[in-house]
């Protein structure tokens, strides 16, 4: 999706599923200042996250039972990792 419109401004992103892992590229603009910044993967049902990293680096912040990952409330560009795995 390119330059989709927000409530923040317009937001590009891909995502790419395999098997075990769903990779997400975020662009996140910089015309509001953020208070909070969060994505929620859909992932099959009987699977759930077990580990995401953001640019590398583990996150902490995630609910594997939702999907839900916590980012940081900055704008620019995020490499998401989430590898899912089976319940």
């Amino acid at each position: 999706m390119r330059r989709v419109p927000t409530s923040f401004g317009s937001i590009s992103y891909t995502i790419d599923s395999e098997e075990s892992d769903v990779l997400v590229s975020l662009e996140v603009p910089d015309r509001v200042p953020l208070r909070a910044l969060r994505l929620r993967l859909r992932v099959p049902h009987g699977t759930h996250i077990s580990q995401v990293l953001l640019d590398g680096r583990p996150v902490r912040r995630f609910d594997p039972r939702t999907g839900t990952i916590t980012l940081p409330a900055r704008s620019g560009s995020m490499e998401i990792e989430a590898d899912v795995e089976r319940t």
